[in-house]
């Protein structure tokens, strides 16, 4: 009991909370020494010449209460004692013995009170977007991914004065989207806004992205003319849960406990 007191004494850690996943029942828990690793964004944050995608914070807010339950459904599989063993690494047997004993309470927001970011960064064939849609039941925990996505329509017209009749090819249509400069096919441009909630992640444009290989050497047959018009549209997509806790998984200075990892392991749950 010495042992403990001792330890406890003054004993306040300080946590952070995600504020972007959309279901109660995810979270991201967050200990770090070294708090300046979280920015304050935009003044403090500068990312050089990436893409970013900001997740941005849900539009309503937790209530204290919700807050503790998710955290106490987190420290329910065995995380209270790997957030303690970070605190005390010596004392890791004292903490076994005593597990059924520790008791806990979260308080209110500490610091500024200012929303702080991490940032995360994948490479390149690390991120994967999956299409916005699937079962209606689906959980969604993050945000969707508004990507900006490029029409280019070839209309065909026959050559005036050409003397030979040639056939004359439908209209056809490429988007791209303008993250990664890949093809959608199957895309059906549509109004996301209705979709979103009003809550999702706009991504910018990479404005020196690759020629499609589509539109190299493009020739059109003699006798014809072409036209391409171009169109801008939006397309709504899922971001891995797992794979954003695998990223953050990455930093050595912070400890993440997660609902999608168990804190021994290094693999996914």
């Amino acid at each position: 009991m010495v042992e403990v007191e001792n330890m406890l004494r003054g004993f306040e850690p300080e946590v952070w909370l995600d504020s972007f996943t959309l279901h109660r029942k995810d979270i991201h828990l967050l200990l770090t020494p070294q708090p300046e690793l979280l920015l304050h964004v935009p003044d403090e944050a500068d990312f050089g010449d990436a893409s970013i995608l900001r997740l941005p914070e849900r539009k309503y807010s937790y209530r204290h209460f919700d807050e503790a339950g998710r955290l106490r459904r987190l420290m329910e599989r065995d995380v209270l004692g790997a957030v303690l063993e970070y605190h005390w690494p010596e004392a890791a047997a004292l903490i076994g013995e005593e597990m059924e004993h520790w008791e806990y309470t979260l308080q209110g927001q500490g610091d500024d009170g200012a929303r702080r970011y991490l940032p995360v960064a994948y490479a390149p064939d690390e991120f994967r977007l999956r299409p916005h849609g699937g079962n209606a039941d689906e959980r969604v925990s993050l945000p969707l991914l508004l990507l900006p996505v490029l029409g280019l329509t070839h209309r065909y017209t026959r050559a005036e004065g050409f003397p030979w009749k040639v056939p004359v090819p439908p209209a056809t249509t490429l988007y791209l989207e303008r993250l990664s400069y890949e093809t959608l096919p199957g895309f059906v441009p549509a109004d996301p806004a209705n979709a979103t909630n009003g809550v999702a992640m706009p991504a910018s444009a990479c404005v020196d992205g690759p020629l499609p290989e589509q539109l190299q050497g493009v020739v059109t047959p003699p006798g014809l003319s072409a036209v391409l018009s171009v169109s801008l549209h939006h397309s709504l997509c899922h971001m891995d849960h797992l794979e954003l806790s695998r990223q953050m998984q990455k930093y050595h200075d912070i400890r993440l406990f997660s609902s999608n990892y168990r804190h021994n392991e290094t693999e996914p749950a």
